[in-house]
């Protein structure tokens, strides 16, 4: 009985927002897939627009794109559409795939804060997870991630930081190597545009906006699960002339096991493809994504609205 009463509620809920929208006289969205929704919803696809969110990359750009360490980032807070365990379970079964990479049981376990300070160098690859909590349940649900990673065997190759200072992630993302998100069906994902803009080769959910904005081209698992990896030529040629040539700007995936295949090529990558994947991201969370391409994009959007708007003043 409640199920269906809270049905009926969010379907008035969507029926009275999709006809207070339908008399909007401009509208904005943060990427193509939540304007598909709301062209579907509200019905004004002539007045409806892309506008994507500025993102703030000028400190993030500016870190150097070599001497990076085995180190995979998640930047997410500990939400439960964030997806955190997928993460984990992509990050054992690369592990399981590559036992070189383990950490073998006399190792000595690294702390992350000495991992900053470059008192140590982590030998074996790291799942550095980093997310603020709101309340106690986000933080209930990173400890869960922390007994996920315990239970699965990795647990000294799992960190997971909550509430880190600004100055601790990008830290963090200027030493990363991989960047890793994995919630399904995000509308946007600045955090991605972060990671890509400070130098991490990033792989993101095969959905919304990673899928149709932000990540594209992308490198993909094809039909026989395996990635379909650029050519060194193709980097090459990227490097000598990124205006006219293409080349991916990250990496997508759906299971598990094709982050697991992801992470495997991020960490293993050398070269001119490394560095082509690299630049291609920056290029794109700087130009693209920028505060400039905001509000060039806004205020083309919302100048007509204030000219009507003066038009009408003048005839009253």
């Amino acid at each position: 009985m409640l199920t269906e009463l809270k049905s009926v509620y969010y379907r008035g809920l969507a029926m009275a927002y999709a006809f207070a929208g339908s008399f909007a006289s401009t509208v904005m969205t943060n990427s193509s897939w939540t304007h598909n929704h709301i062209v579907k919803l509200f019905g004004i696809p002539r007045m409806t627009r892309v506008v994507y969110p500025p993102c703030d990359t000028q400190v993030l750009a500016e870190f150097p794109l070599d001497e990076r360490k085995s180190i995979i980032v998640s930047l997410a807070q500990f939400r439960p559409e964030k997806n955190h365990e997928l993460q984990i379970d992509a990050f054992a079964k690369f592990l399981e795939a590559n036992p070189e990479f383990v950490m073998p049981a006399g190792a000595a376990n690294v702390k992350p804060a000495d991992i900053l300070a470059s008192r140590v160098e982590p030998e074996y690859p790291l799942l550095v997870m980093l997310g603020g909590a709101r309340n106690i349940e986000d933080e209930a649900r990173a400890e869960v991630l922390r007994q996920k990673a315990e239970a699965l065997g990795i647990g000294r190759q799992v960190h997971v930081i909550v509430n880190a200072p600004w100055s601790d992630v990008q830290s963090w993302l200027r030493i990363g190597r991989v960047g890793i998100h994995t919630m399904r069906d995000e509308h946007f994902g600045i955090n991605i545009v972060e990671m890509m803009a400070a130098g991490l080769l990033t792989v993101a959910h095969d959905s919304a906006g990673p899928r149709m904005d932000i990540i594209t081209p992308a490198i993909r698992c094809a039909s026989d699960g395996k990635p379909s990896l650029p050519s060194e030529a193709d980097a090459r040629a990227y490097l000598k002339s990124s205006d006219s040539v293409e080349f991916p700007v990250g990496m997508v995936a759906t299971t598990a096991a094709e982050f697991a295949q992801m992470l495997a090529f991020g960490l293993r990558v050398t070269g001119p493809v490394e560095r082509a994947l690299q630049q291609a991201a920056r290029n794109v969370a700087t130009t693209k994504f920028s505060e400039a391409a905001f509000y060039t994009a806004f205020y083309s959007r919302f100048d007509p609205v204030i000219r009507w708007l003066d038009i009408q003043r003048s005839d009253d």
